[in-house]
């Protein structure tokens, strides 16, 4: 479902002709300093971003998302957000980005960059990013020693409300807690007793699985089946020939179940190879069955092949 809404919204978005209020999009970069814009020469405000332009398949659509924000912003143009155009205060947003590289190694270098970077108009005082977690934590412990808060967009494990161990970490998302909540009473609410869920056993889909047994277990009548994958590497990495084995082979106790009702908590490469092995089994358009999946299925595993999405919908 959520996929479904995800691919209608770029293709509105992309589809229809949207007359701005202050020129054309901006499509050049930067989007700032523009010659002839209003806030051509403004104060700016310099805003450091971290993600996984590599090794992760849902960033770079989040930076277009966060460059075209900028645009509006700088031009207080506001076809999509009708409160930009009344921005009194004379400022305009800047940013530098700087990669992870999906891992934590990357995630450190990204933020010992930042924090050696203490010229007059580039002082880091906030962090935007990154996307995961566990790459979230790292940063958040570093630039906690400095006192620099960090606000992210889609890092969801509920130990990061523990402000005892984060506690400049900010976000503007749920965390998974209380989506997996959400989501077993949903089921539950259905009149689903009993339920499949299959992860990988990645810290991501690991917090995850944890946090639907915690909700479970509030759940009485419930029961919760759970069947763990091994992951074949980080950022949701396609399953090996190895791991594919297990894969199918608890694929098949969820298919003995006599429940055909699965989560599946996988990201990426992962998940496809997940669905398309569940459905080469007969687990996905035969009749009865109803997968769920959470923030991994956003779309990183149709990894721009068109022929993947009749996996994920329906």
């Amino acid at each position: 479902m959520w996929l479904v809404m995800r691919i209608l919204f770029h293709f509105l978005l992309l589809s229809t002709t949207i007359s701005a209020q202050n020129g054309a999009w901006r499509k050049e970069f930067p989007p700032w300093d523009e010659p002839g814009s209003a806030m051509e020469g403004a104060p700016t405000l310099w805003l450091p971003l971290i993600g996984p332009f590599t090794r992760h398949s849902c960033f770079p659509s989040r930076y277009m998302a966060m460059r075209i924000a900028v645009s509006h912003v700088n031009r207080r143009d506001g076809t999509l957000c009708p409160a930009i155009a009344g921005l009194s205060n004379s400022f305009q947003i800047s940013y530098d980005l700087l990669d992870t590289n999906s891992n934590d190694i990357g995630t450190a270098s990204a933020i010992l960059k930042l924090l050696g970077n203490e010229t007059t108009k580039k002082k880091t005082k906030v962090v935007l990013g990154p996307n995961g977690s566990g790459f979230s934590k790292t940063a958040s412990q570093m630039l906690a020693v400095f006192g620099i808060p960090q606000i992210s967009w889609a890092s969801t494990s509920a130990d990061l409300s523990n402000k005892a161990s984060y506690p400049y970490f900010f976000r503007s998302v749920s965390p998974d807690s209380l989506l997996m909540g959400v989501l077993v009473g949903f089921l539950l609410d259905l009149g689903y007793t009993k339920v499949n869920m299959i992860y990988f056993d990645a810290p991501y889909q690991s917090s995850q699985a944890d946090d639907a047994r915690s909700a479970a277990k509030s759940m009485p009548s419930l029961e919760l089946l759970t069947y763990r994958l091994p992951n074949s590497g980080q950022g949701g990495a396609a399953i090996s020939a190895e791991n594919m084995i297990e894969v199918r082979n608890n694929l098949q106790a969820v298919r003995a179940s006599g429940s055909r009702v699965v989560i599946g908590l996988a990201v990426a490469e992962e998940a496809y190879g997940l669905w398309f092995e569940a459905d080469a089994l007969g687990m996905v358009h035969e009749h009865g069955w109803l997968w769920l999946g959470t923030d991994g299925i956003i779309g990183g595993q149709i990894a721009n092949d068109i022929n993947r999405v009749d996996l994920f919908v329906g």
